[in-house]
């Protein structure tokens, strides 16, 4: 006789085959004949066949905005990984069903891949790709461009050229968090950024009364 365990749960019956319908690790014992049991380890691991979707539609995005892109998954499993893609470059911070990021000039393409390193049995499956296209007002565009940040990305701190003096820098986070405020003193302007994460961030830059002279996208290592 055959006794079958799947996950160390007795199973029904003692034939000397069964079908496995579900992944785990399966053990058959038998007696044979003699006092004491023989026994083999079978392991079953399922196969996935996931499907990730991008959410929405081709857009456009102004320079400086936080652009903030979805997928939806089906038929994945636990442990899954997305890795996203921008303009065929790997992000190494973000692997959620969300990827956000600070729109530059230029057209963006996104795509998302959803895997499994450790599941041979687990077919990947890639997004279709995403276009963003970057509008920029004139103004807007006019100011960014006198403006410089050095060196960017950067580490504990960088500079802003082409301040003014009475000028408010203002740093954002990418979920619109108002983390740091500046007064430039001249036509340069020290930051220092040591308590801030490694990430991409928002650097405004108004006047003294407050009318927005340029946004510029930062990133610190």
């Amino acid at each position: 006789t055959y006794k079958w365990y799947q996950n160390g749960n007795l199973l029904p019956g003692t034939g000397n085959t069964r079908k496995a319908t579900t992944g785990g690790t399966y053990i058959v014992e038998t007696n044979t004949g003699c006092p004491g049991y023989d026994s083999v380890v079978l392991t079953f691991i399922p196969t996935y066949h996931p499907t990730i979707t991008m959410q929405g539609a081709d857009h456009t995005v102004s320079v400086g905005q936080l652009n903030i892109e979805g997928v939806t998954v089906t038929g994945g499993s636990p442990g899954d990984t997305i890795s996203w893609y921008k303009n065929r470059v790997m992000d190494t911070t973000q692997h959620s069903t969300t990827f956000s990021y600070f729109k530059t000039p230029g057209t963006d393409t996104i795509i998302a891949v959803i895997h499994k390193a450790s599941n041979p049995c687990y077919h990947n499956d890639t997004s279709g790709v995403r276009y963003v296209w970057t509008t920029t007002g004139v103004n807007d565009l006019k100011n960014h461009q006198s403006m410089m940040v050095y060196p960017n990305p950067f580490t504990d701190a960088f500079t802003v050229y082409g301040t003014t003096s009475g000028d408010r820098l203002i740093l954002y986070d990418m979920t619109g968090k108002m983390l740091q405020v500046f007064t430039a003193s001249g036509q340069t302007t020290g930051l220092a950024t040591e308590g801030l994460q490694s990430g991409c961030y928002l650097l405004r830059i108004t006047d003294e009364a407050g009318r927005a002279k340029g946004n510029i996208p930062v990133m610190k290592r």
